[in-house]
């Protein structure tokens, strides 16, 4: 008879998890990389902004199944745990980024945030738009962080095509600085009163 070893399996179980949490990341994409808390025993959630208003919503629920006979379980090389795990990870992903991307767009429409281009393909102006009304931070460079666009899929070629313009175009190259002078003003102002509030 096999001994049974079991920290062994639970290395190889937490080990497993590992794995399945960076793929659920990974797919996530920026949402990947937002910070996450656990939250105990609670049906909500609530945002405190820096402008004095609350927002509160309810928590969702993203999962995933897995079946397997138990005849299976041992006979499963790395490999096919794995590619389970990675169908796993797909799902839930695909549901938290729906949930996610949902939450976001009632917040924005809330907050006036919305840049509509009402039918019209996307092009350098409405980029110069969308910097105008979002809040940018900044290194001590001066150069912008946490920024990210996202686009959907079918959108990406296009997107890509206007960056590319702004960046060779020397008339959308200085309309894109002046933005980024202005918005680095802004934050110097807000780092400013920040500073002398705290």
């Amino acid at each position: 008879m096999l001994p049974d070893l079991p920290s062994l399996k639970q290395d190889i179980e937490q080990a497993l998890y590992r794995y399945f949490q960076t793929q659920l990341n990974l797919r996530l994409g920026f949402f990947g990389e937002v910070p996450k808390y656990i939250i105990h025993e609670c049906d909500r959630t609530r945002t405190l902004r820096a402008d004095g208003t609350i927002d509160e919503s309810k928590l969702k629920q993203a999962s995933a199944e897995l079946s397997l006979k138990s005849g299976e379980i041992p006979e499963l090389t790395i490999k096919e745990r794995k590619a389970k795990l990675n169908d796993m990870a797909d799902q839930m992903a695909g549901q938290i980024s729906k949930q996610l991307f949902g939450t976001l767009n009632e917040v924005l429409e809330k907050a006036g945030q919305v840049t509509d281009q009402k039918g019209k393909p996307l092009d350098a102006e409405a980029v110069f738009t969308v910097l105008e009304t979002i809040e940018l931070d900044f290194d001590e460079t001066g150069k912008h962080k946490n920024l990210s666009i996202v686009v959907p899929p079918a959108l990406a070629p296009k997107a890509k095509k206007v960056f590319e313009q702004i960046e060779s175009d020397p008339i959308l190259q200085k309309r894109h600085e002046e933005i980024m002078i202005r918005k680095r003003m802004e934050w110097r102002a807000r780092e400013a009163s920040r500073k002398l509030v705290g």
